[in-house]
């Protein structure tokens, strides 16, 4: 399956890491191909997934593997109703990056559909790229998947934006080994595009949310 990539960049270019122009953000890859095949077939190392609260998880981020649908299905059943901020870190034994057992499913929640913004998108990064850094991965997979109940409140130019954002400030702060090298988008054909121009954005420029009406 074909890639397309974003070579590293600087992160002086990011807002939060210009007091240290030696850290260097990791590739921004893309997989192309949601809603045609299963979140399995994304070689990662760490899958970020988000839940409405007291909502399913969007289809199109399903798995095929038996074990892990039904471990999925039983965690968001029992334990997990994706209030915002709250977090699930689940191992499976879906292939990370290197081909061994041991892939992470990592769920955030989301919050109320009405409630969802700019800020909880920060959150659910800051979350997912924090959980990265401790577990010391190397390639985590972030879904950009339309929800018509949220589509009205941030574009996947603004996401996409606020993401590299987030991760710039993450690794800043963080005083540890960083062994990540690759962050990538599952998404459809057509969101490549907006998404890369999101990405593209330098610090300073102004943020593509959209405009709230007064």
């Amino acid at each position: 399956m074909a890639h397309i990539v974003l070579q590293p960049t600087c992160s002086e270019s990011a807002p939060g890491a210009t007091e240290n122009p030696a850290i260097v953000l990791p590739s921004f890859t893309f997989a192309p191909f949601a809603g045609r095949t299963p979140m399995d077939k994304c070689n990662t190392d760490l899958v970020l997934m988000t839940k409405l609260f007291r909502h399913d998880v969007p289809a199109a981020l399903h798995v095929d593997e038996p074990s892990v649908a039904d471990l999925l299905k039983t965690t968001v059943k029992e334990e997990f109703q994706g209030k915002r901020g709250e977090s699930r870190l689940l191992k499976t034994s879906l292939p990370n990056s290197d081909g061994d057992p041991g892939r992470y499913i990592l769920l955030v929640g989301l919050g109320p559909a009405n409630f969802y913004d700019s800020k909880t998108s920060c959150l659910v990064f800051e979350t997912l790229f924090t959980q990265a850094l401790e577990l010391g991965v190397k390639s985590v997979t972030i879904p950009f998947i339309p929800n018509p109940m949220t589509k009205g409140s941030l574009t996947h130019k603004a996401t996409a934006f606020k993401l590299k954002r987030v991760l710039a400030r993450v690794l800043a702060k963080w005083k540890g080994p960083v062994a990540l090298t690759e962050v990538k988008m599952y998404c459809a054909p057509a969101a490549v595009r907006h998404i890369q121009s999101g990405l593209l954005i330098e610090a300073g420029e102004s943020c593509p949310c959209p405009k709230k009406a007064k």
